[in-house]
């Protein structure tokens, strides 16, 4: 119900949102689908970089290259290199 009170000014979200609770009371699951959960973003990373691909950003970076020169080199974000690295266990030493 609370879900309810902060749309209710929202005529537009609450119509569908009582329906489907009126749905959900009456035990109808016609219609019903999956819900799928958004992709982890090393799903999405996976899909764009090899594993090889990795492994050669890896190389690279304690070959000495730079995490932002990776990140433009590979045109992912900094965060992911970032990522990347830290899952390969990637630490350069001093």
């Amino acid at each position: 119900m609370e879900l309810l009170r902060r749309y209710s000014n929202h005529h537009s979200l609450v119509t569908p949102l009582v329906r489907v609770l009126r749905r959900i009371e009456a035990g109808d699951q016609s219609g019903v689908s999956a819900v799928q959960s958004a992709p982890p973003s090393l799903r999405w990373l996976s899909g764009r970089l090899s594993a090889g691909d990795r492994e050669r950003m890896t190389e690279q970076y304690l070959a000495g290259d730079t995490a932002p020169a990776l990140a433009e080199r590979y045109n992912i974000s900094l965060k992911s290199v970032r990522r990347i690295l830290r899952e390969g266990r990637a630490r350069k030493r001093a």
